[in-house]
């Protein structure tokens, strides 16, 4: 297992979808002057905020919510692919 000083980091990296979404909806909220003129403490914030939030999530809750997302809509889609597959081929027969 991980040494515990890890885990932030690891729940951090295991939905980096979720947490680049809210990075952009962050520098959207606060505007163009993040971006134009960077300032560390928005960064470290930001940083330690996400981190802080998937830590948390991934402790309670599992897999990021729109990792989960992610994986519903791929899975449905496969399904239904493969339903339509079966009944093609069943029709061929």
């Amino acid at each position: 297992p991980p040494h515990p000083l890890l885990r932030p980091a690891l729940a951090f990296g295991s939905m980096s979808l979720t947490v680049y979404t809210a990075h952009l909806l962050a520098i959207w909220w606060e505007g163009d002057e993040v971006v134009l003129e960077p300032s560390n403490a928005f960064f470290v914030a930001l940083t330690l905020g996400l981190m802080t939030f998937a830590f948390l999530w991934d402790r309670w809750l599992g897999r990021g919510p729109l990792e989960r997302l992610v994986t519903w809509a791929s899975s449905a889609g496969a399904d239904a692919l493969l339903k339509a597959v079966r009944a093609l081929n069943h029709r061929r027969t």
